[in-house]
């Protein structure tokens, strides 16, 4: 009974992990593109009462045939993945769950920077899992390697694109412009200012990717942690998909060894 406990005191804390990855709005020093605001007034809508999902995928897929480079489509399926995902699944028959795994894939099929990819293997393994974790046994562990193998992919990537293992820590200075063109020394600030824009954009994407980076651990650990234990599968596999991070793979077991100790009943004296 406490095992069950943990387990579902796991997969509530994970799907919070989960919701709170997803990316941050585009740094404040750029103009958002036009695609970018029509998404933006779609996603805002989205938190109004009594606004149906699949109206609000409708909007997003009528904008394809105005914004239809590989880049755009993969914005506008990454933003229906997130329609369907980011407020999590009530069961493992929630139709939310066939539609992210579908969107998320097709985004993944198109043009997205790491941090986006990464935030669709994120959602896409959360889906996958949450149609076997309330089960034991042979559909827990039938799904359990689908999932797993997503979320490699998706550290994969973070890895590869230098995700760090710590927060990058607070925003990097952005300073006001307030000298007018022309003023002796306008040059040089609006140098300056350029510099530290893309210092921000920086290190908008570190925090991104890891944020995306920590869940997709978590994920690893909270599916590894549960009964049937089988640390050997998943040594397997990452050391198939982590290739030229075997550190890292060594500290995930590590964690899952940890846990699934400290899930152990205590031992009667």
């Amino acid at each position: 009974m406490r095992q069950n406990r943990c387990w579902g005191t796991q997969f509530v804390a994970l799907v919070a992990l989960v919701l709170v990855s997803r990316p941050l709005g585009v740094c404040a020093a750029r103009e958002p593109s036009d695609l970018e605001r029509q998404l933006a007034r779609i996603g805002f809508a989205e938190r109004l009462k009594g606004v149906a999902l699949v109206d609000l995928e409708k909007q997003c897929l009528s904008l394809i045939p105005d914004h239809n480079t590989p880049a755009q489509r993969g914005q506008i399926f990454a933003k229906i993945t997130s329609i369907y995902a980011e407020r999590g699944f009530t069961s493992d028959q929630d139709p939310r769950i066939t539609k992210t795994i579908t969107y998320a894939a097709k985004a993944l099929e198109q043009k997205l920077d790491a941090a986006t990819a990464c935030q669709m293997y994120t959602w896409w393994a959360g889906a996958v899992m949450r149609q076997s974790w309330k089960y034991r046994e042979a559909r827990f562990r039938e799904g359990r390697p689908k999932a797993l193998v997503l979320c490699l992919k998706g550290l994969k990537l973070a890895l590869d694109n230098d995700a760090p293992e710590e927060h990058p820590g607070g925003p990097p200075a952005l300073d006001r412009i307030s000298v007018a063109p022309g003023t002796l020394g306008f040059d040089e600030l609006m140098v300056k200012h350029e510099q530290q824009i893309k210092a921000r954009e920086e290190w908008d994407v570190l925090v991104k990717l890891y944020v995306q980076r920590r869940a997709l651990t978590q994920q690893c650990i909270a599916m590894y942690a549960r009964q049937p234990h089988d640390l050997d599968e998943f040594l397997g596999e990452a050391g198939k998909v982590l290739v030229g991070h075997e550190d890292v793979v060594l500290n995930i077991a590590e964690q899952i060894q940890e846990r699934i100790a400290a899930l152990e009943p205590p031992r009667a004296q």
